[in-house]
């Protein structure tokens, strides 16, 4: 006969299952698409804003720019020596933080559509959730 679980061994099952729904890769990938959509108009580069994609893993999305073909994304996003302080090929490159602002205008809207999820896996995993 399997021994019954205590309310709180309930209770972490339960939890586990919501936090297994919230954190689905669709949802996270719909996550880093607002970002992504945000940031892609913004970048200065045709070919930098044709390498954007999103992924996604247990846990975790990322919006990620930048390939092999397109090195130079990096000193773009963040620049790259200064007026005073040239790169060893010459000149500089100055920073266009597109990502970082992109996330920043987006924040909201991903936490909102994180929150709606996190409240639909609450009430599929069997708890009452006021509001919302």
């Amino acid at each position: 006969m399997p021994a019954k679980l205590t309310g709180a061994e309930r209770l972490d099952a339960a939890l586990a299952a919501v936090e297994a729904d919230a954190t689905d890769k669709n949802t996270l990938l719909a996550m880093a698409e607002l970002v992504l959509a945000e940031a892609r108009p913004a970048a200065q580069s045709t070919r930098v804003r044709a390498t954007g994609r999103t992924t996604a893993t247990e846990g975790r999305a990322k919006v990620l720019f930048g390939s092999t073909k397109v090195p130079w994304t990096a000193a773009s996003h963040f620049s790259h020596g200064t007026a005073s302080n040239p790169r060893a090929q010459g000149g500089w490159i100055s920073g266009n933080l597109f990502l970082f602002k992109a996330s920043e205008r987006r924040h909201d809207d991903v936490v909102d559509l994180g929150l709606r999820r996190c409240v639909a896996a609450f009430r599929a995993n069997g708890f009452e959730v006021s509001g919302g």
